[in-house]
């Protein structure tokens, strides 16, 4: 992920604070990340609170040899202007045979972004910020992405249509604030690199291997992963995120690897991915209003472009051709 840095040439850091852990209460030092106590993620904050700085950042090893987090960013409202830009680009990119919708997250944010960690994102041709953002954290890249929609449209977000699980009635809409959306956030980067301890493990130079490193998968990986397979997919995101193998210098994961996993290393495999990813929870607590009922439940935020950024211009000129 360093690579990022080379791509941008400019470098950034951040002081480190003192957090106190939201579960238990017990007061660590800035470069925890997991609670000394309960075991916790230690840094959740809104989205508004965090405002324009990553929840990861980009990876600097530093001139000095200590890592840094590269957090800023800025950029521009997606307007009607923007949305023609992105569109123009997008028509050239449709042209490449390996793409993938979610490239298209890529291609807005490449207009919309200003810079990052930093560096001027804007000296880049268009080719070369979605490439500097494909290589970014995926959780980076969403959080910028719901950034862009706040500051285009603000934060009024409203879910519609939704069928109460325990009692069955439509709840035709529910208003979401996104500032106040839960950001995990990540500050140190020397703790990025996850180590899980597996149970049963698996063979490889002839040994058994019981440990493994992960690091947060890239958007680029997440994004060309076969969606429609949920076990391949999970697949190519551990191998992607495995950094490190216990004992072999240099190895990589593997599918052959993979396949001798049992499930319960499995589950813990992807349990450590889904922490190390930061960044939004993009799930949000909804209460049926039926007086009889009042369950609680969950509910998933559709990030797909036409459903999030549905009161942009090009949304509303789309829905009045389809009328005429």
């Amino acid at each position: 992920m360093s690579s990022v840095v080379d791509l941008l040439r400019e470098s950034k850091s951040k002081q480190e604070e003192t957090l106190r852990c939201r579960f238990c209460g017990a007061e660590l030092d800035g470069s925890a990340e997991l609670c000394s106590n309960c075991d916790s993620p230690v840094k959740v904050v809104t989205l508004a609170e965090q405002g324009r700085r990553l929840p990861i950042g980009i990876i600097d090893d530093g001139r000095d040899g200590k890592k840094k987090l590269l957090k800023d960013f800025n950029l521009v409202k997606l307007n009607w202007d923007k949305e023609r830009e992105v569109s123009a680009s997008w028509k050239e990119i449709l042209r490449r045979p390996d793409l993938n919708p979610l490239d298209y997250i890529l291609c807005v944010l490449a207009h919309t972004v200003t810079d990052i960690g930093g560096s001027d994102f804007k000296k880049h041709n268009i080719e070369h910020r979605m490439h500097i953002l494909g290589e970014m954290f995926a959780g980076d890249v969403f959080y910028m992405y719901a950034m862009l929609r706040v500051h285009s449209l603000g934060p009024e977000y409203d879910i519609r249509d939704i069928e109460c699980p325990r009692c069955g009635r439509r709840i035709q809409k529910f208003s979401v604030d996104l500032s106040t959306l839960e950001v995990t956030v990540r500050d140190n980067p020397d703790t990025l690199s996850q180590k899980v301890a597996l149970r049963y493990g698996f063979d490889l130079g002839g040994a058994n291997r019981k440990a493994v490193e992960l690091l947060p998968a890239s958007f680029r990986v997440m994004a060309h992963s076969p969606m429609d397979d949920e076990a391949q997919f999970f697949a190519e995101i551990l191998k992607s995120a495995c950094s490190k193998i216990e004992g072999v210098e240099g190895a990589v994961l593997t599918d052959k690897e993979i396949s001798q996993l049992e499930p319960y290393d499995l589950a813990k495999l992807r349990e450590a991915n889904d922490w190390l990813a930061g960044g939004i929870n993009w799930s949000v607590d909804i209460v049926c209003d039926n007086e009889r009922c009042g369950n609680k439940f969950n509910e998933l935020i559709d990030w797909r472009h036409g459903s999030f950024f549905a009161l942009s211009s090009r949304s509303r000129v789309i829905r009045q051709r389809m009328k005429s």
